[in-house]
């Protein structure tokens, strides 16, 4: 938590996501080949489930569509949860 606070940013999130799946062992070995083909991508915390933050969604769901027939492209909101 502290190295997030120190650099809040995506990138910094997604490379520590990356570096806690790997040396914590819970990388699933699918995982570990998606984030060795696509380096910006990283292991959501359950179950056998990547993330990629990108700018060019269209050209990373191809990519991971080596791995997955099971893609889902959201958007990351500007403002936290709320009811509408």
């Amino acid at each position: 938590m502290k190295q997030i606070a120190k650099k809040p940013t995506a990138e910094n999130f997604t490379h520590l996501s990356r570096v806690f799946s790997i040396e914590s062992g819970l990388a699933t070995k699918k995982v570990r080949e998606v984030m060795a083909t696509i380096p910006q991508a990283a292991q959501a915390m359950l179950g056998s489930t990547a993330f990629v933050l990108t700018n060019n969604p269209n050209k990373t769901a191809k990519e991971l569509k080596k791995f997955s027939n099971r893609i889902l492209i959201s958007r990351i909101a500007k403002h936290g949860a709320r009811l509408n």
